[in-house]
Order: structure tokens, then C-alpha cells, then sequence
């Protein structure tokens, strides 16, 4: 039997599970990662040209399953997935209903799951070319553009990451991807240094609707789980 999936447990925030896997710690157990995955995602995998690329897919992939999987008491070769229509990754022909989303980036890949509502989580590696920030003037409002400026250009890289983590997961908790245009959409960070939804011009949900947490890897990734507000 393949071994278990390493994900520690036992980490929630606003009751939603999330899980963290160390890319490099994983890949001895890489073979058993293939065989979880079905002949789909082989055949995607096999198309990646970056050896890592493919790694941090197989591993995010055959995890998920597994993770999944435990949580409704299936086999992971059980696990049958399809797509809303923006692509983001659904459960068909489950016995029970199950949010969950992940990402994959640099050393990590996370996973969130939870059984009440949609949810979004997003890990960036921090690069130097992201202090560039003209370059992605199109996907920041312009209260995000304006802290960016601020920001010694020393650290600008990893503001911007944090910046795009708490963007991407949102959207992707509304299940529509790159789709929303995201100058429309501003996060901020309160007082008490919480990001926070400031507005959303294509979306009429109270702002406070929405719980962002920004979540601790390393020195050089950082991430952030979005979920709707659980009451």
C-alpha cells in the first residue's frame, strides 16, 4: 500500500482545514504520488516541461486525493473530479459535499478543505522580479498600487506577493479565477494588521462578508486562505 499522505493535520482557521506539504520532503515518496493519480493527470503531468513544475502537480494532485478521500472514506482512486465553468476543480458523484481548493508554488503545496462553504488558498514563492510592480499595474487597484509605491524597494517583492496571494485566493473562493477583473477588487489591512476586503465592484456581498488570514511557510513563500464569513 502506498504510504499516507504527510500533510500535517490539525491546522484550522475559521474552521476550515488547511494543509501544508514540503515539495522536497515529499519527492522519495514520489512513485507512490503517481499512482494515485489517474490517467488524466499522468498525461498532463508528462506534458510539463520543468521537472519541478511536474513534481509540485503530481504531489498536489495525488495529496488532494488523498486528503479528500480520508475525509468522505473512499479510496483516493474513488475520487472523481470535474470543473465549474471559470475551470476551477469540483467533486462529481460524491457522497458528501466537500469545498476545497489548492495551489502549488516554489517549495510548498497547500490545500484547504471544508465542508460548509467555498473557499480559496493561494502560496507564491517570492521572486525578485515581482518588486517590478509596473508590469502588473493591471491586476492592482489603485489603493493596492499606491501601499506598493510606498513600500522600500528592498521589500517591495514580498508586499507584492502578499498583495497577489490575498487577491488570487479570494477570487479563487468565488470560483471564478482570472475572469474578475482585479484592478476592481481591493484588499487592504486593517488597524490591527488583518487584510481585509475594501470592495469588490463586481460583486454586491457586503465586503465583511469575507475572512482572509494570511498564513505563515517560510521566509520565502508566503500564502493566504479566503472564506466566507462563518457567522
Amino acid at each position: 500500500m502506498p504510504a499516507p499522505v504527510s500533510a500535517p493535520d490539525g491546522l484550522r482557521f475559521f474552521g476550515r482545514e488547511v494543509h501544508r506539504l514540503l515539495v522536497s520532503a515529499e519527492m522519495p515518496r514520489f512513485e507512490q504520488h503517481w499512482r494515485h493519480l489517474d490517467s488524466a493527470e499522468r498525461h498532463r503531468a508528462d506534458r510539463f516541461r520543468n521537472e519541478a513544475d511536474c513534481a509540485r502537480f503530481v504531489i498536489a494532485r495525488s495529496s488532494l486525493r488523498q486528503l479528500l478521500a480520508r475525509r468522505i472514506g473512499i479510496a483516493s482512486g474513488e475520487i472523481r473530479f470535474g470543473e465549474n465553468e471559470f475551470g476551477k476543480p469540483l467533486l462529481q458523484h460524491a457522497p458528501v459535499t466537500l469545498h476545497f481548493n489548492s495551489s502549488h508554488s516554489g517549495d510548498w503545496v497547500l490545500h484547504a478543505i471544508d465542508s460548509v462553504a467555498p473557499i480559496g488558498i493561494d502560496v507564491e514563492a517570492v521572486r525578485a522580479d515581482l518588486a517590478c510592480i509596473d508590469q502588473f499595474e493591471r491586476v492592482l487597484s489603485t489603493e493596492e498600487l499606491a501601499v506598493l509605491n510606498a513600500v522600500p524597494l528592498q521589500h517591495r517583492a514580498r508586499s507584492f506577493a502578499m498583495v497577489w496571494v490575498r487577491k488570487e485566493a479570494y477570487v479563487k473562493a468565488l470560483g471564478e479565477g482570472m475572469s474578475r477583473p482585479l484592478q476592481g477588487i481591493s484588499i487592504a489591512v486593517d488597524s490591527e494588521g488583518r487584510p481585509r476586503l475594501l470592495y469588490d465592484r463586481s460583486n454586491r456581498d457586503s465586503p465583511a462578508s469575507w475572512q482572509f488570514e494570511d498564513l505563515v511557510v517560510d521566509a520565502h513563500h508566503v500564502a493566504c486562505l479566503v472564506c466566507r464569513h462563518n457567522g
